[in-house]
């Protein structure tokens, strides 16, 4: 189930960046992004999986850089959910190869990672108010602020999807440690 979870988002991090800007070289930079996402979910390599999603960002960047900003919220939206889910189930796969993980503790972290989406598609919106309520040309000196703080709640999500992970393979923490 991870696995196929893995690949739904890896597919998503690669091929997202065509729906803002189909051109030919990001229709090959997005397959390559695909590609790369999808081996770290198979393999499983947590540093395949960080390298796709920073080449994903990368060619999203790019291609939210020359369109207009109209239609990329919910494509802005579902990159960092299908980012934070990329690399949280890269860790989830990455810990259970090396040591086992009891089906109960997976249910429960897939429902936690299922809240840190949730949340995500919540809270992320409420970002481009701020920003659909700024002056055209004061739009441009606000946007990087709005998405610095949209990645900052990506990687708090994230390092939350982490540190689940680490205490479901290494036990939860004990007051004498």
């Amino acid at each position: 189930m991870t696995r196929a979870l893995g690949l739904v988002a890896a597919a998503a991090v690669g091929l997202l960046p065509i729906s803002l800007w189909p051109e030919r070289w990001i229709v090959a930079a997005a397959l390559l992004t695909t590609l790369v996402s999808a081996a770290g979910v198979l393999r499983p390599s947590l540093g395949l999986a960080r390298a796709g999603s920073m080449l994903g960002m990368l060619v999203f960047a790019v291609a939210l850089i020359t369109v207009p900003p109209a239609g990329a919220m919910p494509a802005a939206l579902l990159m960092g959910i299908a980012i934070l889910c990329l690399l949280d189930l890269a860790a989830l796969r990455a810990h259970s190869a090396e040591s086992g993980i009891e089906p109960g503790a997976l249910q429960a972290h897939l429902a936690r990672l299922g809240l840190c989406i949730v949340l995500a598609a919540v809270l992320l919106p409420l970002l481009a108010v701020p920003a659909s309520a700024l002056p055209l040309q004061w739009s441009g000196m606000f946007r990087p602020l709005l998405a610095v703080a949209g990645g900052l709640i990506a990687f708090a999500g994230a390092a939350r999807g982490f540190y689940t992970t680490s205490s479901i393979r290494n036990g939860p923490r004990r007051a004498s440690e």
